[in-house]
């Protein structure tokens, strides 16, 4: 597994929204193409993200939430969304 590797990007507006493999789990990130415009999701702990699906002005998709399993995620890239 190479870590920073870029798992099922999907763009939305000027945003791309992928997963990336990092030494703790496969996270869901977002970029705009730059450096400081490139941040993982959350803080949460989320984990084996997949399946981004946009929506609207949004993306959805599926993660391993620590202490509730596999859910529906949803963001709108924003660092609080």
């Amino acid at each position: 597994t190479t870590y920073g590797a870029v798992i099922s990007p999907v763009a939305l507006g000027d945003r791309l929204f992928f997963s990336a493999y990092t030494r703790a789990a496969v996270r869901p990130w977002t970029s705009d193409g730059t450096p400081e415009g490139t941040y993982a999701l959350s803080d949460q702990d989320f984990e084996r993200a997949s399946d981004f699906t946009p929506l609207g002005n949004q993306v959805v998709f599926s993660a391993e939430v620590a202490g509730h399993g596999r859910e529906l995620c949803i963001s709108d890239g924003s660092e609080t969304g």
